[in-house]
């Protein structure tokens, strides 16, 4: 049986450091190699209240289309953060008949009890987003009456940024690209000579 691992964090900066998508991916390989699946893993740098993001579009085709039967997410607000949008991805589970798994819990949506619990878990996912925008919000007012510049720079070199995308507009794909650059030991914009998929995605 094939699944589809979807993995998401929601800053450029957090796909960078690789920490959050890593430890998702893990997880997922260690829940679909503990139940013999066959798994392909998607990466989004997404913030997860966007209702259409490129990555889950591609997961739902692949699941909504038969070409996948099970989605597994290391935990269900890394799908998505809204109560709607969570039971839409599971109406699209009842017609299409395939199944979705949660690493950090048992989800069963096939019986009422579960469905509760799902709807539940959606509801503290959509009020925890809810409040991380609040104290964002307030951090960084904060910061600014302090007078503290924010923002990441793009240090990124120009000449780097036309290079990956000669190399995407050739067909090489975002993974050969980071190997390409890995091999030629370009520099990331923090520095570092890993390179991986979805940060080579944001310069394309």
């Amino acid at each position: 049986m094939k699944a589809i691992g979807y993995v998401r964090v929601s800053t450029a900066h957090q796909g960078d450091s690789r920490g959050g998508l890593d430890a998702q991916i893990a997880s997922i390989k260690a829940e679909a190699a503990r139940r013999g699946y066959e798994l392909e893993v998607v990466e989004e740098i997404e913030s997860g209240t966007k209702r259409r993001r490129p990555g889950m579009d591609y997961v739902r085709q692949q699941l909504n289309t038969g070409k996948a039967a099970v989605l597994i997410c290391h935990r269900l607000d890394r799908l998505m953060r809204g109560v709607r949008d969570t039971l839409d991805l599971h109406a699209d589970s009842t017609r299409y008949g395939w199944q979705l798994v949660c690493c950090d819990g048992d989800i069963d949506t096939t019986t009422p009890s579960g469905m509760l619990h799902f709807t539940m878990k959606a509801a503290f996912a959509e009020y925890e987003c809810k409040l991380i925008s609040v104290r964002t919000k307030e951090a960084l007012a904060a910061k600014r009456a302090q007078g503290v510049k924010l923002g990441r720079p793009a240090t990124l070199d120009e000449a780097v940024i036309e290079l990956v995308r000669s190399h995407r507009l050739k067909g090489a794909t975002l993974r050969r690209i980071a190997e390409l650059l890995q091999e030629q030991k370009i520099l990331t914009a923090t520095g570092n000579t890993s390179w991986h998929a979805c940060t080579v995605k944001l310069y394309c």
